[in-house]
């Protein structure tokens, strides 16, 4: 019974170090530290799968994914074995030697994508502008059907567009044929107008001078 008394008289004075040591400040501190934590991930030729990167970790936090605690070194944990399509949570947590210890702060969300076996496929030819056929990965797992199903959209997509350019290249060339009628008749009718108004002028002249016996 005494010792039981001892250890809750410990744990209590435990506690009490704890509460003093982590306050408002340090917590602030802390998730200010979590907001810089980083993700990347490279892919494994070899092996065919992802190392999870995980930067800007100091030795204050560290990082839990299913269940298990990586600390990090020189301010970096780098995971190997992650597959295509695999979804993890990154917990960003306080660590033992920080005066929070053991605080949960953020969590990360995060996606490995799937090899897009179509990047660069000889269907791709003219058709470069689709994420299937620019992007080494994809967020998502294509089929052949999807593909080919996206390359005759865009094949299609791309005659419409042609025939709306050659629709308003029509267009515009009837009326440069309308201009040019326009042009062809109506500068010789300014002309005739022009000079019967000249012709007109004079005449008027001239018979107000024969009126007037000038």
């Amino acid at each position: 019974m005494k010792k039981v008394l001892f250890l809750i008289i410990c744990f209590s004075f435990g506690l009490n170090i704890y509460n003093a040591e982590c306050n408002y400040k340090e917590l602030k501190d802390l998730n200010a530290l979590s907001s810089y934590v980083e993700t990347s991930y490279r892919y494994n030729e070899d092996s065919k799968n992802f190392t999870l990167v995980i930067n800007n970790v100091p030795s204050t936090l560290l990082v839990v994914i299913n269940m298990e605690t990586y600390l990090p070194e020189n301010n970096t944990v780098t995971i190997p074995g992650f597959n295509f399509g695999d979804n993890i949570k990154i917990y960003v947590n306080s660590s033992s030697e920080a005066a929070c210890v053991n605080e949960y702060l953020r969590v990360i969300n995060m996606m490995f994508p799937y090899l897009n076996p179509y990047y660069k496929d000889a269907k791709c030819v003219g058709h470069e502008n689709l994420e299937v056929c620019s992007n080494r990965f994809l967020n998502y797992k294509i089929s052949s059907n999807t593909f080919n199903k996206l390359i005759e959209d865009d094949f299609k997509n791309s005659i419409n567009k042609v025939e709306d350019e050659e629709e308003i290249v029509e267009k515009l060339s009837i009326w440069e044929i309308i201009w040019k009628y326009l042009k062809i008749i109506g500068i010789p009718f300014l002309l005739v107008l022009g000079t019967s108004l000249i012709t007109l002028s004079i005449c008027s002249v001239i018979y107000r001078k024969v009126k007037h016996g000038l």
